[in-house]
């Protein structure tokens, strides 16, 4: 089954269970299905939970277990707190508008004393800081 993550102009992020797949919206014959040109761009133990297309629609941020970081130019994908003695539960993904809107997301996950919060992602830096 299909699970719609994000969506722009160019592109539609999906994911099939755990994989997570980009579709090109201009190159393909199916916006709403499975296409052999669509390119997986990640996987996320636990089926991932939302996503967000930066608006320069360079990068694709995936949440779920941990946060990935995928470089839609470069075709690299980067994951972020999904090592096993540091796992953490990521969804919200959002933008604020003290955002940098092409280098920094938010998302919402549990910090070190157990509290749900704010959290802010550099994607340059690969840096995360908690929101106070």
């Amino acid at each position: 089954m299909i699970k719609y993550l994000a969506e722009s102009e160019k592109f539609k992020v999906y994911a099939i269970y755990e994989s997570v797949y980009l579709k090109n919206k201009l190159k393909t014959k199916s916006q709403n299905d499975f296409d052999a040109q669509d390119l997986f761009i990640s996987n996320h133990y636990g089926d991932p939970n939302d996503a967000l297309i930066m608006p320069n629609e360079k990068c694709v941020i995936v949440s779920g277990c941990g946060i990935s970081i995928y470089d839609i130019e470069k075709k690299i994908d980067k994951h972020l707190l999904n090592e096993p003695n540091n796992i953490a539960w990521t969804k919200g993904l959002h933008q604020d508008n003290q955002d940098h809107p092409n280098n920094e997301v938010r998302f919402v996950t549990w910090n070190q004393s157990n509290n749900l919060r704010v959290h802010k992602l550099d994607i340059i830096k690969n840096l995360v800081t908690e929101i106070e």
